[in-house]
């Protein structure tokens, strides 16, 4: 594939413009608001220009990409879209998470909970839950960000975040919510299908903060490494 057009621009959009299309476009394709994107050049096509101007950039999924380069979709269509984005018009981004009959193993921030119905549970709330319903297991819970707001909502094996974030990143297997001037505050891994690692997250919940990477977990004051639970109903209770 050609790295520069007929006017020497390079295919790779600069971050700060990639930042400026997922805010205007509320994390999610302007057609059908999946969180599942690839950057397209509408108003002129990258063919033809001449800067990576936001503004002319769209976030599509790869279907509504598709149906675009197959001319199933219209110029005009996914321009009226970007006028009023469909992450927007819901509020929302969202997708569902693959994970198989077996019961899936949590990692949260360093603490590994195999077979725990209720990985973590915090003040009689519990961060997350697990429940087996027609032969699937099923994940709900709440992520909430520094500031003590929900960020992020696992219902029933479907992620839901709001289209109004300062940033949210789908790549790869990772979901990541950013914070302005605080950078990444939680970062997901789907490890499909039996593996949901939350590699980094930083909460406040209930006045007392969370804070967790890939090897440790503090709970206000006290702090855990390589830890975790098995085969029990909840596996750690704080508060």
């Amino acid at each position: 594939m050609t790295t520069i057009n007929k006017h020497g621009l390079s295919r790779t959009i600069p971050e700060p413009v990639k930042l400026e299309v997922r805010q205007r476009c509320g994390f999610g394709c302007v057609v059908c608001a999946s969180p599942i994107v690839e950057y397209e050049h509408v108003i002129p096509t990258y063919a033809d220009a001449k800067e990576h101007c936001p503004n002319a950039i769209a976030l599509l999924c790869p279907t509504c990409h598709a149906k675009v380069t197959k001319r199933l979709y219209s110029k005009e269509k996914i321009i009226k879209a970007m006028e009023s984005p469909a992450a927007l018009q819901k509020g929302k981004v969202a997708d569902i998470l693959d994970f198989s009959d077996r019961h899936p193993t949590i990692i949260f921030g360093g603490a590994t909970f195999e077979s725990c119905t209720v990985p973590i549970m915090f003040k009689n709330e519990p961060l997350l839950t697990i429940e087996k319903e027609n032969n699937a297991f099923l994940i709900s819970g709440r992520f909430y960000d520094s500031q003590g707001v929900v960020n992020l909502e696992l219902v029933k094996n479907e992620w839901i975040c709001s289209a109004k974030h300062w940033d949210v990143q789908v790549v790869g297997p990772r979901i990541t919510i950013i914070e302005k001037k605080k950078g990444p505050r939680l970062i997901i891994k789907v490890d499909a299908p039996e593996r949901l690692i939350v590699e980094r997250l930083d909460m406040l919940v209930k006045g007392t903060r969370i804070v967790g990477d890939e090897h440790k977990l503090r709970v206000g004051s006290h702090q855990f490494h390589n830890c975790g639970a098995s085969n029990c109903n909840v596996g750690f209770c704080f508060g």
